[in-house]
């Protein structure tokens, strides 16, 4: 008996054009909770989540990567808190600044200066810039309005500066300095979160990148989400991003305690990717410069990739999109 063989796909089912779109999951200002939402242009990004995590690396997906960038909102059970800001003041000033509110994202140094001297409700009013990039960048002149109360607007931070008059008021080179972290989610959030994900059936992503630190418990959920997804027929992977280093910790502490975290954490088929070490990288939506997991740029370049087979390493491909050098003249420091 002769047998005939036709392949009407070489490539045994896989589309040649298969989409490699990356659903963003983070926390945001606005928007609904655990809807997956297609978005294709920043403005429509902005109009739906208004500022914070999600919208600062869906902005960067879709500047640095290609084809739609879904967006989840995650709830945040843990809200971003901001250091006391430090003063190095000029001789003889005595203005002080105190923060109210909570950040809605990371803010690794901002920087506060005076480059117009006076007091508050005095017959001069003193005038400030604002950097939230260290230095890189800075805003146009603000006047202190007149109750001493100034809340930013780009970004949408969630703070609100409170200057006070001493009795000599501001001085030209005041400055202060502090920082912030973003809100957090926890685990009950991201299961809930992917939950939301695993249910949809129309979109066409390939893989979610959750932003935020992850550790061996959260990879154990991700990890039990994925699993019930191929159930469902839905052959996924996740992108995760390892915790920063922590203020004084040395490199090797910062990298053999993320060893030793997810030392058991095993995902049998490959499926997750946990992504250590953050650098600087341009902000899609202000041009500052931030401070990022180097995951955001890796799921860029995913989606940017091709070829299944090419590693994300692969020097000939290219650098990273969106790294550039920070205030300490470094691109990646941890």
């Amino acid at each position: 008996m002769l047998v005939t063989v036709a392949f009407l796909d070489g490539q045994f089912g896989f589309l040649s054009e298969a989409p490699r779109a990356c659903v963003t999951m983070a926390v945001a200002i606005s928007g609904t909770l655990n809807q997956l939402t297609p978005i294709t242009d920043k403005q429509a990004l902005q109009d739906t989540f208004t500022g914070g995590v999600l919208v600062e690396t869906d902005a960067f997906q879709l500047a640095n990567g290609s084809g739609t960038a879904y967006a989840m909102r995650m709830n945040a059970t843990t809200a971003g808190a901001a250091t006391t800001p430090v003063k190095t003041g000029i001789a003889g000033s005595d203005g002080a600044l105190t923060l109210t509110g909570t950040p809605n994202d990371a803010y690794r140094a901002v920087i506060v200066r005076v480059t117009g001297a006076g007091i508050i409700a005095g017959p001069t009013t003193p005038k400030v810039v604002i950097s939230w990039d260290g230095g890189i960048n800075f805003s146009p002149e603000v006047t202190v309005p007149i109750g001493g109360v100034y809340t930013p607007t780009e970004p949408p931070s969630g703070l609100t500066f409170n200057f006070t008059n001493g009795a000599t008021g501001f001085k030209v080179g005041d400055f202060w300095t502090f920082s912030a972290t973003a809100p957090a989610w926890n685990n009950t959030d991201l299961t809930n979160a992917l939950d939301a994900l695993r249910v949809d059936e129309t979109s066409d992503w390939e893989f979610f990148h959750v932003v935020g630190p992850a550790n061996s418990a959260a990879f154990a959920v991700v990890l039990a989400q994925l699993n019930l997804m191929r159930a469902d027929g839905r052959f996924a992977w996740a992108l995760l991003e390892a915790r920063d280093q922590n203020t004084g910790e040395a490199e090797l502490t910062w990298m053999n305690a993320i060893k030793a975290d997810f030392n058991a954490s095993v995902a049998p088929q490959g499926q997750i990717l946990v992504c250590a070490g953050y650098g600087y990288m341009v902000s899609a939506v202000s041009g500052r410069t931030n401070w990022r997991s180097l995951g955001q740029t890796a799921a860029a370049r995913v989606t940017n990739t091709t070829s299944y087979a090419e590693h994300l390493g692969r020097i000939k491909a290219g650098p990273l999109p969106g790294l550039v050098k920070g205030p300490d003249g470094k691109t990646i420091v941890s």
